[in-house]
């Protein structure tokens, strides 16, 4: 105020502060609005799918997907800590569980190995035992982030050849008829006269299995 009475300045008034657009990874959320916010001020902040609210390296299904930051820094003018939207993680075992095994444990887009079990072998097949076939490929993280794409690869039994069998000379019938069994299936070999199998006794029956 001066001598004669006059408020200096007197246009100016109280205005609140304004934070700047949100900091955000577009690669894993989405905000509105995406502009300047006002003092208490908020932001709706939703992840993108196969994304969830979570302050670890990754997240899960259990966790939220969107959240609200809030304008109410007033020393930095910018907004309260919040949390972030990151990858759910894969956890679930893949659907055909009894021919393959993958490594659970990463993130939604990324791959991990995927091996098949003892007796399989990557299809199509069905392969021998001893044939230069793969045992592993590679499997996608997808679904959700829960369950894994195994790109359209399929692990498939073995086969086990029975010309060899039936080619011997003390062998008199193999069944099935068919020239090879599948892996965890049985062949029954029956001896001709005068002869056993190795690994039976003398009076044990001439059929091997």
């Amino acid at each position: 105020v001066t001598e004669d009475g006059v408020l200096v300045r007197g246009e100016e008034t109280c205005v609140a502060f304004t934070c700047p657009p949100y900091t955000y990874d577009p690669n894993t959320a989405a905000v509105a609005p995406n502009t300047s916010v006002p003092y208490l001020g908020t932001v709706a902040v939703s992840c993108l799918p196969n994304h969830r609210v979570s302050s670890l390296f990754e997240a899960s299904l259990r966790q939220p997907a969107a959240y609200t930051a809030r304008c109410d820094s007033p020393r930095a003018c910018d907004y309260s800590s919040s949390p972030t939207c990151k990858p759910l993680e894969c956890v679930c075992p893949p659907v055909d569980a009894a021919t393959l095994t993958v490594a659970v444990g990463v993130k939604y887009g990324e791959d991990s190995l995927a091996s098949c079990r003892p007796g399989y072998r990557v299809g199509p097949g069905p392969h021998t035992c001893d044939a230069n076939t793969p045992k592993a490929f590679t499997a996608t993280c997808v679904n959700d982030g829960c369950a894994f794409s195994l790109n359209a690869k399929v692990c498939e039994a073995v086969k086990c050849d029975l010309a060899p069998t039936r080619a011997q000379a003390a062998v008199a019938t193999v069944t099935p008829s068919s020239d090879f069994v599948l892996f965890g299936a049985s062949a029954d070999v029956t001896c001709i006269p005068g002869f056993r199998p190795l690994s039976q006794e003398q009076s044990a029956p001439s059929v091997l299995r």
